[in-house]
């Protein structure tokens, strides 16, 4: 790993909180509106709008932790460390060429 232990642990972090967030998202809409449902009737407006606010608030904060991720500079040249074309994807610094975790 190199010098930059700290740097690369807290992109694994960012990068694992947001895979969570992605793939716990539809999960988390549907407990909502069956909690809802089942406490306020499905005939209740609140039961289609607070699973609506929940779903707001998780793309928001999806959307922090994808700008976070993109955002992210390489430890070594300090520049934003993935390309545009290649996202999560990429193993090298697009502009010094580091390492993905060296």
């Amino acid at each position: 790993m190199g010098d930059h232990v700290k740097e690369w642990e807290r992109y694994r972090s960012l990068k694992r909180r947001f895979f969570l967030t992605w793939l716990s998202s539809v999960p988390a809409f549907w407990v909502t509106f069956a909690i809802v449902s089942m406490v306020l009737g499905r005939n209740s407006p609140a039961t289609y709008i607070l699973p609506f606010i929940v779903g707001l608030i998780w793309l928001g904060f999806f959307l922090s932790l994808a700008v976070r991720l993109r955002a992210w500079k390489c430890p070594s040249c300090h520049a934003a460390f993935e390309s545009w074309w290649r996202g999560l994807f990429t193993s090298r610094c697009a502009n010094c060429g580091l390492q993905k975790y060296s």
